[in-house]
């Protein structure tokens, strides 16, 4: 298991190839795991799960119903995608 800083008040985690995030205790946010993510940034993560990109927000929850190619962090209130 391999935990990255926390951000935003959430680490990501990596386990067994499969991403989640924790909390400042230490409990998970949610019940999914990604195939990929970002860290938090102004309170959304992009993740990447059956090779679509998407957000989630601090308490694990999509963002929307997009998806996309590939998105990046969040700065300034925007995320960009392709």
């Amino acid at each position: 298991m391999k935990y990255y800083d926390f951000k935003g008040g959430r680490a990501l985690v990596q386990q067994n190839g499969r991403f989640f995030f924790i909390d400042l205790d230490g409990n998970r946010v949610g019940t999914e795991t990604f195939d990929y993510a970002w860290d938090f940034h102004e309170g959304w993560a992009a993740v990447k799960q059956n090779c679509r990109w998407f957000y989630v927000d601090l308490e694990g929850n999509h963002i929307g119903t997009d998806t996309f190619d590939f998105a990046w962090d969040f700065h300034e209130g925007r995320g960009a995608t392709g």
